[in-house]
């Protein structure tokens, strides 16, 4: 009985600390994708257009459905479980789906960014053997230490 009395103490703070991390990778996207925009025009090629609005599609769209979920989650009622489980399940789902998509998004993205420096990407012999490797177990790494800290946070509710 304690234990369940704890939990639900901390429950508005697990969900702040959760919340904060989306807020924050918000504003991130979005600068980005105000980035994207800015420089579409220094862009040329009908691929390399579509990449672009895509990725600003994507850039706008997956924080605002995260927080949404996240928000059905803190109004899910405690006193029903199998609710509050459908809920953490939802909100889990697409943070896997999130970052499947953040990983397709860091492949469209690299030769935009080139393109925006008005580099080619083909120039660099450790492009595809150590540069985007790393940058991918980069991103994992992030990603499992994301799903590893709401994982511990969603347990408190």
């Amino acid at each position: 009985m304690k234990a369940m009395e704890t939990n639900q103490n901390q429950a508005p703070l697990n969900f702040n600390k959760i919340r904060k991390g989306e807020m924050s990778g918000l504003m991130v996207t979005y600068g980005g994708a105000i980035c994207l925009m800015v420089n579409f025009t220094d862009v040329s090629g009908f691929t390399m257009k579509l990449f672009m609005i895509v990725a600003i599609l994507a850039l706008v769209t997956l924080p605002i459905i995260s927080l949404y979920l996240l928000k059905r989650l803190r109004k899910a009622d405690p006193s029903q479980p199998n609710n509050l489980l459908q809920h953490k399940m939802r909100f889990k789902k697409f943070q896997v789906l999130s970052v499947s998509i953040g990983l397709f998004m860091l492949l469209i993205m690299t030769p935009l960014l080139a393109a925006i420096k008005g580099k080619n990407i083909t120039d660099d012999p450790y492009f595809w053997t150590v540069r985007f490797p790393l940058a991918v177990a980069l991103f994992l790494g992030y990603a499992f230490w994301v799903h590893r800290s709401y994982k511990k946070a969603l347990k408190m509710v």
